[in-house]
């Protein structure tokens, strides 16, 4: 089950908020002063309300490890 959740559900979560809904919100922002750190903050709100079903505690944890994520990414 691990192995199925590590090939299709980290895939699935990265392609539908880094991929697709991170790269929208960055088009609507586009022009606004620190319009990447915006749709960072935004689609990292919403990855980390996707997992709410977690707890209170792990929010706030996924909240800040997939802003860190998108800080990677932007260096990258």
């Amino acid at each position: 089950m691990l192995t199925l959740a590590c090939l299709l559900v980290i895939p699935y979560e990265e392609i539908i908020f880094r991929g697709f809904i991170f790269s929208k919100i960055n088009t609507w922002v586009k022009g606004v002063p620190n319009s990447y750190l915006i749709s960072a903050i935004m689609t990292s709100g919403l990855f980390a309300l996707y997992h709410y079903q977690e707890g209170g505690g792990a929010v706030l944890q996924i909240f800040i490890f997939a802003l860190v994520q998108m800080g990677l990414y932007k260096v990258v």
